[in-house]
Formats: structure tokens, C-alpha cells, sequence
């Protein structure tokens, strides 16, 4: 089997591939429950926004809330947020855009989110909120969340534990965007047998697969066009024959991540070579075109 595999290019990974995995449960876990996620524009709930809030906290009455992005990130952003009475208590929220769902609906998911975060914390639900409930103008952090998505944010006048008093003010935003994955491929110090290949992600978590092949086999493959295409085919052939022999390979097993720097050794002399990547996830999802280098290796 490993034969087999091997013969198709993507044979067992050099020592100096480490892998890493990325799919933290925990920590998908804890942003489920995180009760403050944002991004935004600019909004101000006023008699002439649908959105007025009126009443709440326990010095709110007649409270009007302005909401702004004072910065955006990928996976955090900074809110600023501006009530009209210093004194009044308020909660900001931000929840990922659900169009089957109504605003009240997603507050109150929320909330029962809030209550069951409080519980494994060992606190009442009214000492949770007032932990977590602000007063006068604020500039509040907003971390591990998802790129590029977008978020309702919600702000109102709240009793002792988080709900709403009065009308709810809200603006819809979008997290940033990530760059387009693109990878740098070097090659340096070629000798007759042997040469060093360098590979450079403009994202350093981001997943990717590589090879080396002669530029005779990648031409055989139908060249850039095909590469992508016929490297997942071997793949999907080598897990179902590694599957057949007892062993659950995945994809992942080929992915690598991050600035990758190594040797490459057992060239043949005067021949030329192809050193090519290409973003891939864990679940076989392309997610960035080819990148390649050529090649030649020093005679004897």
C-alpha cells in the first residue's frame, strides 16, 4: 500500500512536516457561549429610528444608545458605544445574523445562553449580568470571532438579569474579511541529489498541500490545469486503500500549515523538478489556487 501511495506523489511526509491541528472544541464551545460579539457602523437609536429605546435600568428612563465601530478586525472588533444617561445600565450583544429568526428570538437565545454560562461559573444570573452590564460610554473588545460574517448588534436598557426594558436598538455589521491564501514557494541550495524548498502562507493557519515531482510526471498530469485536480484524486485513491489495510487517514494527513523550510533529498542529477502547494481544509475543500517553482538539479 505504502507502494502505491508513494508512486502517486504523495508518499509518507519528511520528518521536518510537522502537523497541527486546529479544531480546538473547546474553544468553539466557549465562543458558542460568549455573550458580547460584534462588528458594525454607525447607528443611533433616537425618536426617529425604528429601533427607539425608551425606559430601562434603573436610572434609564428615556434612554437612547449610539453605536459605532471604532475598529474591525478578523476575529475582533472594538465597539464603542454611547448612552444618553451616563447612569443607566445596558447590555450590548451581538449575535450572528440569522434571517429565519427574529430579533427577540436571538435575544432571548442569548440570554439563556448568558444563564447557562453564569450556572458554570457558579453565579446567579443577576450577579453574571451585572458583571457583564455596562454604564456611560464605552469602548468594548470583542474577540474570537468569525471572519468575515455578519453580526446583529443589539443594545437596550436591561433589568437585574439581562432582559430587555423599553425598545431595542440595533445595527447590523460584518467582520473583516481574510486576504485571498497565497503561497511563496523558494527553492535554494540545489545540488546534484539534493536541494532545500521553502514555502511562505500570507496566512500562517491556514492549511495547505505540497509535493515535488519531475517536471516530466507534472507535465504528464496536464500541468498547472489538472495538478490541483489529479493530487486530490490520489489522495481520495491512497485513504481508501490505507482504509482497506485498517488505517483511518484523512486529508488532514497530507495538510500542512504555516512557514515550512526542509531538505529534499534522493534527486536524480540533471533532471528537472516541480515544487507545487495549494490551500486545502481538513474536509477536502480547495482554498486557493496553484503556486509552483521549477528547478534543475546540478550534474554529478
Amino acid at each position: 500500500i505504502q507502494g502505491v501511495v508513494e508512486s502517486r506523489g504523495i508518499g509518507l511526509r519528511p520528518e521536518w512536516q510537522k502537523k497541527r491541528n486546529n479544531m480546538k472544541f473547546l474553544k468553539k464551545l466557549l465562543f458558542a457561549l460568549v455573550p458580547l460579539m460584534v462588528a458594525g457602523s454607525l447607528a443611533s437609536c433616537t425618536k426617529d429610528n425604528a429601533s427607539d429605546n425608551k425606559g430601562g435600568g434603573e436610572d434609564g428612563k428615556d434612554l437612547t444608545l449610539q453605536l459605532e465601530v471604532a475598529n474591525a478586525d478578523l476575529q475582533s472588533l472594538e465597539i464603542k458605544c454611547t448612552p444618553s444617561n451616563a447612569a443607566a445600565t445596558y447590555m450590548v450583544l451581538a449575535i450572528e445574523a440569522d434571517a429565519d429568526k427574529s430579533d427577540e428570538t436571538l435575544i432571548a437565545e442569548r440570554l439563556s445562553a448568558l444563564e447557562f454560562e453564569a450556572r458554570l461559573q457558579g453565579e446567579k444570573m443577576e450577579e453574571y449580568v451585572a458583571s457583564v452590564q455596562k454604564t456611560g460610554t464605552q469602548n468594548v473588545i470583542f474577540d474570537g470571532l468569525k471572519d468575515d460574517t455578519a453580526y446583529n448588534i443589539y443594545a437596550y436598557a436591561n433589568d437585574s438579569k439581562g432582559a430587555v426594558k423599553g425598545a431595542i436598538c440595533k445595527i447590523e455589521a460584518r467582520t473583516a474579511a481574510k486576504e485571498a491564501l497565497s503561497l511563496a514557494i523558494s527553492v535554494s541550495n540545489v545540488a546534484d541529489m539534493n536541494a532545500m524548498i521553502t514555502i511562505t502562507p500570507n496566512d500562517k493557519e491556514a492549511t495547505y498541500f505540497y509535493d515535488y515531482v519531475k517536471k516530466s510526471d507534472y507535465d504528464a498530469w496536464g500541468g498547472d490545469e489538472k495538478t490541483i485536480a489529479q493530487n486530490v484524486e490520489y489522495m481520495d485513491q491512497a485513504i481508501a486503500y490505507l482504509a482497506m489495510a485498517g488505517y483511518n487517514i484523512t486529508y488532514s494527513y497530507w495538510l500542512d500549515n504555516g512557514d515550512m523550510s526542509g531538505k529534499v533529498e534522493n534527486l536524480v542529477p540533471e533532471t528537472d523538478y516541480v515544487v507545487f502547494a495549494f490551500g486545502m481544509n481538513e474536509d477536502g475543500t480547495i482554498t486557493s489556487g496553484l503556486s509552483r517553482a521549477d528547478f534543475k538539479t546540478k550534474s554529478f
